[in-house]
């Protein structure tokens, strides 16, 4: 993980920005001028992603690889998330699908996909509390 960003630029948290959507969600928002957070299981795919985002951009990007299922893992982003005077803008872009019929799938299963889908993003968006981080802070341009 990187050190603290010293920028004045807000930052913005990213889940699931190894890839789809989440990468789309980085460099749009490294274009705006935010610093990131990207986080996902995939530490390849986001540690290559960043130091693109950091040549092309001039941005500030943090690492975390984490799985939001894993409670462990997701106490560690809503640390970050709580504690981060310049985070203005969450996308709570992780996810995965179970791919069989629902009656198919693993109790595990389930389980991480209520973790990841309900549990990690209402979490994550209450971080903070009243006047917490993400809840109250604009991001540039809105």
């Amino acid at each position: 993980m990187a050190s603290a960003s010293r920028s004045d630029r807000p930052r913005a948290l990213v889940t699931g920005a190894s890839a789809g959507i989440g990468v789309e969600f980085a460099e749009r928002l490294a274009g705006q001028g935010h610093d990131l957070v990207l986080v996902a299981r995939r530490r390849d795919r986001l540690e290559a992603l960043a130091d693109r985002l950091r040549q092309q951009s001039g941005v500030e990007v943090e690492v975390i690889s984490a799985d939001l299922a894993d409670a462990g893992a997701l106490a560690k982003i809503e640390d970050v998330a709580a504690n981060d005077e310049r985070l203005a803008l969450l996308i709570n872009n992780a996810g995965f699908g179970g791919y069989k019929p629902f009656a198919a799938i693993e109790p595990k299963v389930i389980d991480d996909l209520i973790g990841v889908h309900i549990r990690a993003v209402a979490r994550l968006t209450d971080q903070g509390g009243e006047g917490g981080p993400v809840r109250h802070r604009v991001a540039p341009g809105d």
